[in-house]
């Protein structure tokens, strides 16, 4: 194959294509002398700029007395590294090979005078052959406002200003009580069964069912040891389904006189009067069931694309890359809550390499989506304009004008590039809704 060089000259490459498992390709590729020579006259101008040849200024001494200067093999080796950057291009562009990571290079066969054989091991970049929506169709629920969760939170409110008052008489529900806890299993404490005074808001619900029915009655100083079964869907597979002993000792037993929900408790928080209030707690409850709605739609959209669209293998590097990425995440989220990652993990009974292994479905359904969003940009000419991103980044330092961090940040080219990806993937899930969502 002939290739017209940027330089001037050309090459005449013999490459061999073997296709190899788990999207993978090896390239084995030989460069004739004369193929060769370019490099060779560019790598001996490089020597002999570091190289100090009498009666020469720097890179300006002939092929020939550099040769005589540092030997010919050395400049052979010198000219290695371009040859290959420049044949290994012109071998993916002619083979229309698309990569991803490093190649893997083996150099065969490196002596003067002598074609020059190597071999490139690639990961492809995994491919969509023809994107369809064709059959998928995804539909929105009606949304409404969850009056459950409303009243929640209005009682939610109510504790948060409610006054906790000792009382020595038996907790009722309603009460909040402090406890000392221990819950075993054939004698052997549980993880997380052992607490000092745990306080527990009767009548929430928020242990595990029963528990704090057996609470109601007791008062500080009384111990009462019971027995309890876990629920079977319990987040903790090893208690699962399992009867349990519970052996508690109270503290302390509280009553929460709550304030009385009227106009002078929403003025406290700001607002206008409590139906002010309620409508802001409407409003938010509404939109958060929207935006919820919205994921929801997509996520199935998305899911419904992948699986009626044939990807082609992804190689490992791409699913070990984002495996990592995701549990950088996690480590991000655990660290927001104060937590040590180390005791999240040891909570968990897992390790890094556990939970990277867990993630690699996830991990390739994400890749999947990625080049889904990527093939349907391609496709369809979903592109995002200079200006686009412009305004977008100047929103962004507008609103950030007081926080030198976050300027710094955002003006730095990779934040660029990362928004540049978030305004193309709104675009593209647009125009996907636009389709598909009903």
């Amino acid at each position: 194959m002939i290739f017209a060089d940027t330089d001037g000259y050309f090459i005449v490459m013999n490459t061999q294509v073997k296709n190899l498992p788990r999207a993978q390709v090896e390239l084995t590729i030989e460069i004739s002398p004369e193929e060769y020579d370019p490099f060779l006259k560019k790598a001996a101008i490089a020597i002999s700029e570091n190289v100090k040849i009498a009666g020469f200024r720097p890179g300006k001494a002939t092929y020939d007395v550099i040769k005589k200067q540092v030997g010919e093999e050395k400049i052979w080796e010198e000219a290695l590294d371009a040859a290959i950057r420049k044949t290994l291009v012109q071998a993916m562009k002619e083979n229309n090979i698309e990569t991803v990571g490093s190649p893997k290079i083996e150099v065969l066969k490196l002596a003067a005078q002598n074609p020059i054989i190597y071999k490139a091991t690639l990961n492809l970049l995994p491919r969509i052959e023809n994107v369809s929506f064709d059959g998928i169709s995804v539909r929105k629920k009606v949304v409404g406002l969850d009056e459950k969760k409303l009243q929640k939170q209005v009682h939610e409110l109510q504790k948060m200003r409610g006054k906790e008052i000792l009382v020595k008489r038996g907790a009722k529900m309603g009460d909040k009580v402090e406890l000392d806890l221990t819950i075993s299993i054939d004698r052997i404490s549980i993880e997380g069964g052992n607490a000092k005074k745990l306080p527990i808001y009767l009548g929430e619900n928020k242990f595990v069912p029963g528990f704090e029915d057996n609470l109601v009655g007791l008062k500080a100083g009384d111990s009462k040891e019971f027995p309890l079964t876990f629920p079977k869907n319990y987040h903790q597979k090893n208690v699962a389904g399992r009867l349990a002993d519970c052996a508690v000792t109270i503290s302390e037993v509280y009553e929460i006189q709550l304030p009385e929900l009227n106009d002078a408790f929403a003025k406290d928080l700001q607002f206008k009067d409590f139906k002010d209030l309620e409508g802001h707690m409407k409003e938010t409850l509404l939109l958060e069931a929207r935006d919820a709605e919205e994921k929801r739609a997509e996520d199935e959209m998305v899911n419904a694309l992948i699986e009626k669209n044939k990807f082609s293998d992804i190689p490992d590097i791409l699913i070990n890359s984002e495996s990592k990425s995701m549990l950088s995440e996690m480590e991000q989220s655990v660290a927001n809550q104060g937590i040590s990652f180390d005791d999240y993990l040891s909570h968990l009974k897992k390790t890094k390499d556990q939970l990277l292994l867990e993630f690699t479905p996830s991990a390739s359904k994400r890749i999947k989506g990625a080049i889904l969003f990527r093939e349907i940009s391609k496709a369809h000419g979903i592109t995002v304009a200079e200006e686009e991103l412009g305004a977008a980044l100047k929103n962004l330092e507008d609103q950030y004008h007081n926080n030198s961090e976050a300027l710094n940040a955002i003006k730095k080219p990779e934040y660029k590039s990362y928004l540049h990806n978030i305004l193309s993937s709104q675009k593209i899930m647009k125009f996907l809704k636009e389709k598909i969502v009903k």
